[in-house]
């Protein structure tokens, strides 16, 4: 049943006025809003497809074998390979992984495809390679109910299908064009788990032909993220069918040929614009599917059909939704949306029936990467080891704070063991990893510090790092960060009393967390975190709760969780959740005296809460206030165990 929040505290015409104001702030992309240019220096391990592979980048000649080699040679590596600006003329498949077996051996976890330039670093299939389709992804199943999810043909760039061990596939600033006459193609099919992001990245059909844009399909895909994407032209210009959450954001689908967005998976979503072409729905949400989106502009010409569809089973949240050139957003002559859910929102104290509405702020436009190599710096030039056994504590702090060194680089395949904490220098403004790690042993309860310093955004990316403390009113974006403690021991015992590793924010800027599962606390009032594809899945036995708000404003789009423990923890400030999956597999019993979220002060809501899996969280929501605790359960709450919507502030 779909329901409508009512309008609380003021009038419908009032509300709409602030929601056409709302509206017009929402930024829409366009296919320059995040181009970067981006090169590394030459001592940072990187494969430079032209330079190291000798590929010919004028689009003469067809590389396809040459580059399947390359990316065949790296099955389980995580190094960038880095492709120049120029044209890649490829007549067949690329793909970057082909064994489908789950064992620790067959694992992928790289490489990463980075381009130079969005715009001008172009894979490009030749025209009249596949003209005749194999799939038909739109906009209904086959025969037996199905929708596809092993999608291995006819695709131009594929991640590979290794069911939910595709760990951290990066593909990032490029473009995938699909040619002409090519019907049955594909332009990407993205399967990555746990971690990974598709981001600044066009794919474009330069006929309008071909399947689909983007296929996130796989079997057990996600979770993962898609970032700053145009699509232009093919029948459908997403089809997902993950697993686990996608967190997409700032996605633009031009002229698609059946659909936009054909969602069985679970999507999260923000500012989104989609042009139809055609008389028929933008957006289908079908079977068990869970479609979550703030922020979007949907153009079409159905003047007798809604823009967004939604099987009965499935759930929607959708805000902030404008649409022109249908009979309505999801009903008739509703075009607008404010605020709309399907189902029964939950609340235990004061029950609005609208999210919290915490301020969404875009993760900044980067500046370009420095090409000036003298005004980078690498461990490796003071004597660092890199085998990840020798202490390279003195080495890595001359690296991140030499005078006049803005640029920081790990290289590939190094790990550099640090036993004190560092802080990072004023006039560094960005750290890469090219799967090069900074390592500290749990005993040593290292940190990264970045206090105040020249450069108004500091950028960490694509590197292990130990826990992050911010101390600054500058912008922190922290990209691709993953764990980089180590623990002594390997028992379960050992491993069970680990603190989880945590980031601690505790300055007075805008901090941007992307495709990063470090636990976190936030504890200072002027602090505000936004988080995009947050994949924490620490386990019942670690002693933290992976997020906890003391202070302060938290946003996070997109959560997948695994093991039935407690996720967070709201003392004060603020904690918004748009699109969380929570995860359970097995047949140990798991649900314990908690809950997984826990409200002990300050304000929070949760748009979207889905629980799949064999075992689920009786236990949803623990809300204590003026020493009160109530509690949402499996047994009181209207959606069991799935909630489109709970509410714990004072309106």
């Amino acid at each position: 049943m779909y329901k409508e929040p009512a309008m609380a505290g003021r009038s419908k015409c009032m509300a709409r006025m602030n929601f056409i104001g709302i509206i017009l702030m929402i930024p829409v992309l366009n296919a320059e809003a995040h181009d970067i240019e981006i090169v590394y220096p030459p001592n940072s391990g990187v494969f430079n497809v032209v330079a190291d592979g000798g590929l010919d980048n004028s689009g003469a000649t067809d590389v396809t074998a040459r580059l399947q080699t390359i990316l065949d040679e790296r099955p389980r590596t995580i190094q960038v390979v880095y492709f120049p600006k120029g044209t890649y003329l490829v007549s067949g498949q690329l793909r970057m992984k082909r064994d489908r077996s789950r064992s620790p051996s067959s694992h992928s976890h790289g490489p990463w495809l980075v381009g130079q330039s969005r715009a001008e670093t172009i894979i490009r299939l030749k025209d009249g390679t596949w003209p005749e389709p194999v799939y038909a992804l739109a906009p209904d199943p086959d025969d037996n109910g199905r929708y596809p999810k092993k999608i291995d043909e006819q695709v131009v760039l594929s991640t590979g299908d290794c069911t939910n061990t595709t760990f951290n596939k990066i593909i990032r600033n490029m473009t995938i064009c699909t040619g002409k006459n090519n019907a049955g193609a594909i332009g990407v099919m993205y399967n990555t788990s746990n971690s990974g992001f598709l981001g600044e990245v066009d794919i474009i059909s330069e006929d309008g032909q071909g399947v689909a844009g983007l296929a996130l399909a796989g079997v057990e895909n996600g979770p993962g993220q898609v970032r700053n994407v145009r699509i232009k032209g093919f029948d459908v210009g997403i089809y997902n069918i993950t697993d686990y959450v996608t967190a997409c954001s700032h996605v633009r689908i031009e002229q698609p040929n059946t659909l936009g967005i054909l969602n069985h998976g679970i999507t999260a979503g923000e500012d989104f614009t989609i042009v139809m072409k055609i008389d028929g729905p933008a957006i289908k949400n079908v079977k068990r599917g869970m479609f979550c989106l703030i922020g979007a502009a949907i153009e079409g010409r159905a003047e007798n059909e809604p823009a967004i569809e939604s099987d009965e089973d499935g759930m929607l949240y959708l805000r902030d939704i404008r649409t022109e050139g249908f009979a309505g957003a999801v009903k008739k002559d509703q075009h607008d949306i404010g605020e709309f859910y399907t189902g029964q929102p939950a609340g235990l104290f004061y029950q609005p029936k609208t999210a919290l509405r915490l301020p969404i702020k875009t993760t900044p436009k980067l500046p370009d990467y420095e090409e000036d190599f003298s005004k980078w710096t690498n461990p490796m030039d003071f004597g660092a080891a890199g085998d990840g056994k020798a202490d390279d504590t003195e080495a890595v702090s001359k690296a991140m704070s030499t005078p006049g060194k803005s640029h920081v680089v790990f290289p590939y395949d190094k790990k550099f063991r640090i036993t004190k904490s560092i802080t990072i220098g004023p006039d560094v403004a960005r750290i890469v990893g090219t799967s090069g790690n900074i390592w500290s042993y749990v005993k040593d309860n290292n940190r990264i510090i970045i206090e105040d310093g020249v450069s108004p955004i500091v950028i960490l990316e694509g590197i292990s790092l130990p826990p992050v403390v911010v101390r600054t009113g500058r912008t922190v974006i922290l990209d691709s960060i993953s764990p980089g403690y180590r623990i002594l021991g390997s028992s379960k015992e050992q491993r069970g009393k680990q603190k989880v590793m945590s980031h601690f924010f505790e300055g007075t800027g805008d901090v941007f967390m992307n495709n990063d599962p470090m636990a976190l606390e936030v504890t200072n009032p002027r602090q505000s975190v936004w988080i995009r594809h947050y994949n924490n899945e620490w386990g019942p036995n670690t002693p933290t709760v992976p997020v906890q708000v003391r202070a302060g404003r938290a946003w996070i789009l997109g959560w997948k969780s695994e093991n039935l423990a407690q996720r967070v923890r709201v003392e004060g400030g603020s904690l918004e959740i748009t699109g969380f999956n929570n995860y359970r597999v097995g047949t140990k019993k798991n649900d314990g005296d908690w809950p997984i979220f826990e409200i002990l002060g300050g304000s929070f809501s949760c748009n979207g809460l889905v629980q799949r899996g064999s075992q689920s969280n009786c236990n949803l929501v623990w809300e204590t206030r003026d020493g009160e605790t109530r509690k949402l359960t499996a047994d009181n709450n209207p959606g069991k165990r799935q909630c489109p919507l709970y509410t714990g502030y004072k309106p």
